[in-house]
Parts: C-alpha cells; structure tokens; sequence
C-alpha cells in the first residue's frame, strides 16, 4: 500500500498493543533501500492503533530518509509524520511541520512545509497565522485570510512557484486591496515553472506550447482581467498576446514528460516472480525521489493484484525485499 499522505481517519490510540504481524514487516523493511524503507514503514504507521508504535515506526522511517540524503524526500516524509504523529504527540508534529523543508525548486511537487501545516490545521485552524510566520507558503486557508495576505506574498516562492502556488496567490489576492493585488501579479509574473522537456501542461485534451510557465501566464491574464482590469496596461506588452483568452478557469493539469509505465510491466506478465524481481531490480535502483515514488506506487499495486488472485510471493519466488513488504503490508490491510 502506497503511503497516501493525505488525511488519515484514526481510531482510538490510547490502549491498544503493537499488532502482531509487525516484527514481521519490520525485519522485511531492513532489507528495502532506504526511501523504499521509509515507505513502508510510514505506510504500517498508518495501519497501527498503538499511539507509542506508530511514533516508533515513524521515527524509523524518517532516519532512513535521512541515510538518502535527499531534500524532497525529507520533506515528503515530514509532512507525513506530522500528520500522522498530530494525535500521538502534537508538539512533536508542529516540530515536524516547522523542520520541512520550503520548495526549492518548480519540480519537487509541493511545498512541503506548507503542506505540513496544512495537515495540522485541518484539527488545529489557530495554526494558520504561525504556518506563516514559519515561512510556510502553500496553505490553502491562509487564503481565506485576507488579513494574513502580507505574509502569504512573502512567502511565496517566487521564481520556484508551481502552477497551483499562482493560483493559491491570485486566489488569495481575489479579496484583497488593488494595491496588494497589484503586487500579487507582480510575483506571479517572476514564477519560471519546469522546462517543457521535464513537464506539460494540459486543458482537456489541449497541450498547452510554452508548458507550466504558459499556464501560469493564462491564470494571471484570467485574473487581471477580472479584478484589476484598469490595470490591464502595467501587464499588457508582457500579456498582450494572451489577451483573448476566455474568462473562465478550466483546470489545468501538469504531467512528466516521460510518463512512467512501471506499474503495466510488473502486471504484465502475471505473477512470474523472477519476472518481477527483474523490474524491480532495473527500475527502482535510482535515488531519485520522483522514481522512489513510482516505485513505491507500482510495488503496491502489483501486491494488490496478485494477492487478489491468492498468489504467494514464496510460490511466485519473489526475492525483491519491496515486493515482499508490500505483499506483507497489503494482507494486513485486508484483515477485518
């Protein structure tokens, strides 16, 4: 099971005792790689009732993360750990929250501080202020605040802004002074996206020439336009050429270049497990956190399919040590 990193529905966590089957997982997870690890550690967190043991495992998880020394990943897997911790040890999760990195570059996918914060204020909404002033940007309710909406234009990243932190700012600026609003567009116009050989941009089936950073630019006309047409001249001979284009705001969808197929060769060949292994083994030996991700996603998919069809990794001979946590981490999760 792919750790999902989004809002998590717990159950009491006071009483119960580490679950069985976990020594199991564990012992299994020692022979992953260290991102692999992580994740599944982080994903039987997510199925452990025992408040103690679900702090351990994530405490595990992230000193694997630390062993790959890899930014995105650390903030990836804090976030996480806030949110799953935010019951256990709340101090602990802020801490966790305050320690993720910020965006440092347009591809990592998230503001990993932000989305931190996020998770905590979703139980805590008197942290939105505080997610500011720790320099946090993508926090979705800080939006609804017109008040907060100088700290919000600090923070925003600027030349390393996303597609979805533009819209975020001008979302924000939607209820805000002329003046601010004005200064909003101005840091939008700074935001560079990813290079079109690494990502697209797509509305519907229209691939968008000029990639992440056209779309930005489309979402700042759309929003001149309609809150600061009088306006319209500071931006014109930058914009003019996107003039036309209609008011309304169709989602815009961002892509990988090279989308990955991982997941279509492990299914395959059915549950060949020599098959397996050797995808796993030419795939996933990167450290790149966007292929660790890929990997993690696949291996949980293919344990779900197989263990569907009541294959076994010890008949298939799967050696893969991902493989086989995940297997372990997907008949847990099926138990009643």
């Amino acid at each position: 099971m792919p750790l999902r990193c989004a809002a998590l529905l717990f159950v009491s966590i006071a009483g119960a005792a580490p679950p069985e089957w976990l020594p199991r997982l564990e012992q299994a997870a020692l022979l992953e790689t260290p991102l692999m690890r992580a994740d599944t550690l982080f994903s039987a967190a997510e199925l452990v009732t025992d408040g103690p043991t679900r702090l351990r495992l994530v405490q595990q998880g992230l000193i694997a993360v630390s062993g790959a020394r890899l930014d995105e990943a650390r903030g990836f897997y804090l976030a996480a750990a806030a949110d799953l911790v935010a019951q256990v040890d709340p101090v602990l999760a802020q801490r966790y929250a305050a320690d993720a990195p910020l965006r440092q570059a347009a591809a990592w996918r998230a503001d990993y501080r932000g989305r931190a914060f996020t998770f905590l204020i979703r139980r805590r909404p008197e942290l939105v202020e505080e997610a500011l002033r720790a320099g946090a940007f993508h926090v979705p309710a800080a939006a609804e605040r017109p008040e907060l909406f100088p700290l919000l234009l600090l923070n925003f990243p600027r030349e390393r802004a996303r597609l979805d932190d533009v819209e975020l700012l001008l979302r924000a600026a939607e209820s805000v002074a002329p003046a601010l609003a004005i200064e909003a567009v101005t840091a939008a116009l700074a935001a560079k996206g990813t290079p079109e050989d690494y990502e697209e941009a797509w509305i519907g089936d229209v691939k968008l020439a000029g990639g992440m950073r056209q779309a930005m630019r489309i979402r700042i006309v759309q929003f001149v336009r309609q809150f600061l047409p009088d306006q319209w001249s500071r931006w014109a001979a930058e914009l003019g050429e996107l003039s036309g284009i209609p008011a309304e705001r169709p989602a815009i969808r961002i892509e990988r270049t090279e989308a990955s197929d991982l997941e279509e060769r492990l299914l395959a060949k059915g549950p060949n497990g020599e098959y397996l292994d050797a995808v796993m083994r030419g795939a996933c030996v990167a450290t790149d956190f966007a292929r660790h991700r890929e990997c993690a996603a696949a291996a949980a998919r293919a344990a779900e399919v197989f263990s569907r069809q009541n294959a076994k990794p010890d008949e298939m001979g799967v050696r893969n040590a991902s493989l086989r946590a995940r297997w372990l981490l997907e008949q847990i999760s099926a138990q009643p």
